[in-house]
């Protein structure tokens, strides 16, 4: 009795094993394709305060469409919202040294935020 148990046991191991390997092929495929086109805040150091809110706004714009997309069931790549949020954060870390490197504070960054904020209000 005990023969048949370690047989299954080491025949659903190797299954098993062969499974994981599989799916850890699967998975660094795709850490090297999303690595490949991951942004750097690097990237974006060369632009402008006002290039940075565009892209910003771009990037936030494409956000939302992929929202739609995915709520009215239309295809799209799910990795994309993944590298749109890192791109955002990226832009605006970059922004925000910019700032410190300016001199400017916190608080003062925020009320220029609300100021230039990306739906256009005026305050």
């Amino acid at each position: 009795m005990a023969l048949s148990l370690s047989q299954s046991a080491c025949t659903f191991s190797g299954s098993f094993v062969l499974a994981a390997r599989t799916q850890s092929i699967a998975s660094s495929r795709a850490t090297l394709i999303s690595c490949e086109s991951k942004p750097k805040a690097a990237d974006f150091r060369s632009l402008s305060a006002d290039d940075l809110d565009k892209e910003v706004s771009t990037c936030k714009r494409s956000l939302f469409d992929l929202r739609l997309k995915r709520a009215t069931r239309q295809e799209y790549k799910s990795n994309e919202f993944k590298l749109l949020k890192k791109k955002v954060a990226a832009i605006l870390t970059v922004k925000r040294e910019k700032e410190i490197a300016d001199g400017i504070g916190k608080r003062e960054s925020r009320k220029l935020n609300k100021a230039t904020s990306v739906r256009g209000y005026k305050f």
